[in-house]
């Protein structure tokens, strides 16, 4: 009697654990192909009860299209085309890495929220009128490094939502039919257009955005832009042959080589690559000024993918980390300024391109500005890490490296769920066992 007890009890721990196993089961995962199929996700297609993640490339297949109220979408790579529009009416879309490629973008309708806080938004001209914004009480956050290219768009920003600018935002949005003050007559006038939830009035604009002189495209350089951490692990600036000031706390890496390393704090930091603009000193006898950080953006290296070196283009080689680590990393990349000026760069680990995409970005700015992007990456079982250049999703690639820093590691997790159902499973052993021995 006493064995068949325990082998009931051990029985309900048993399924206890699969029913854990499958409420904790992180997302319904896309596979590719179009994200309206359901045998396109491993799970079925996204719902309240099942959200959904995205990391390969595919399609959305219908202009409009929705997964239900309440279902949560979370886009962390790959690249999402297609044929017409992105008109989401329903739920959820987080964008934090990847691209979504559309003839227009829209979040539509009052319980549709898109979340753009990294990767890239851009409009492809396939016919018919190219345009960005939200439609019928749609909201669109805009924070991180998002990304939003409206190069082709051809009518109004759409304002029948809110579009909510968030004050880490370190992206831009270009507009092609924006000149002039149209950026500022929009985020001012227009009571969809939010600073951190809060309306925009001429003297905020002009403290906290920047318009390029062509008028296209919108940033947050100004006082919005989170300065770098006041200490980290280890920290590099590029100079050339040394000679320029180092910012301080940064150990210096010589930029006039095509190869070079340095050590800060026992990591050791190794470039190398095709780079075709090494050792370039912007500005002499002094800071970059209104810079947050001057030193770090005053010398550089670049690459540009149009003049056919092959990838990858940079290679940044970090030794001397805690093995299987996951860190908190920062990239310094330097805009040059002026119309139709760009930095495009898109990251690889360890010159797996385009598997192991960990970011891509798009800026512009002026020769004031000081552009970086947080990202992470885990570290090998030996501490090392290796971070590659590679093509751009968006078209021509011209990367500028200026500094790095390798910020924090990761907090250690919390023992899973599942860890502790094993323990508590193996005490219900030991207890049976225990009192099999006894009776």
């Amino acid at each position: 009697m006493r064995c068949s007890t325990f082998s009931r009890v051990l029985a309900l721990a048993a399924v206890a654990i699969f029913a854990l196993a499958v409420s904790a089961r992180a997302a319904t995962i896309f596979q590719g192909g179009n994200l309206n199929v359901a045998a396109s996700w491993d799970n079925g297609v996204p719902s309240s009860s099942n959200p959904g993640t995205i990391a390969v490339d595919g399609s959305n297949g219908s202009t409009v299209f929705n997964f239900g109220s309440g279902s949560v979408v979370d886009q962390t790579g790959g690249i999402i085309t297609s044929g017409d529009g992105f008109n989401m009416t329903n739920g959820t879309w987080n964008l934090s890495g990847g691209a979504v490629l559309p003839r227009y973008f829209l979040s539509n309708g009052g319980s549709t929220l898109i979340n753009v806080n990294g990767g890239l938004v851009e409009l492809k001209d396939v016919g018919g009128t190219q345009h960005m914004g939200v439609a019928n009480g749609g909201t669109m956050n805009i924070s991180g490094t998002a990304v939003l290219d409206g190069t082709q768009a051809t009518t109004v920003v759409q304002t029948g939502g809110s579009i909510d600018f968030k004050p880490d935002w370190t992206g831009s949005w270009t507009y092609g039919t924006h000149s002039g003050t149209d950026w500022k007559d929009l985020l001012t006038t227009n009571s969809a257009m939010k600073l951190d939830g809060a309306s925009i009035d001429g003297a905020t604009f002009d403290s906290t955005f920047s318009v390029t002189p062509d008028g296209m495209t919108l940033s947050m350089p100004g006082g919005s832009t989170p300065p770098p951490p006041a200490s980290a692990i280890a920290q590099f600036d590029l100079n050339d042959a040394g000679t320029s000031p180092n910012q301080t706390g940064f150990e210096s890496l010589n930029a006039d080589l095509l190869t070079g390393s340095a050590t800060h704090n026992g990591i050791t930091l190794t470039f190398a690559g095709n780079a075709n603009g090494f050792g370039r000193d912007r500005g002499t006898g002094g800071n970059v000024g209104g810079s947050p950080v001057p030193n770090v953006t005053r010398d550089f290296t670049f690459n540009d993918d149009g003049r056919g070196f092959a990838t990858p283009y940079f290679t940044v080689s970090l030794d001397g980390l805690q093995p299987d680590t996951e860190y908190d990393l920062r990239w310094h990349h330097f805009e040059n300024g002026g119309a139709g000026s760009l930095n495009r760069l898109a990251l690889y680990q360890d010159s797996a391109i385009p598997a192991n995409l960990l970011f891509e970005t798009s800026s512009y700015g002026s020769d004031t500005t000081n552009y970086f992007t947080d990202f992470s990456a885990t570290s090998d079982g030996l501490g090392g890490l290796t971070l590659v250049t590679g093509p751009h999703s968006g078209g021509r690639s011209i990367q500028m490296l200026n500094g790095f820093e390798v910020v924090a590691t990761q907090a250690v997790p919390e023992p899973s769920t599942f860890a502790l159902a094993a323990l508590g499973l193996l005490g219900l052993g030991w207890f049976g066992q225990r009192r099999k021995r006894t009776a």
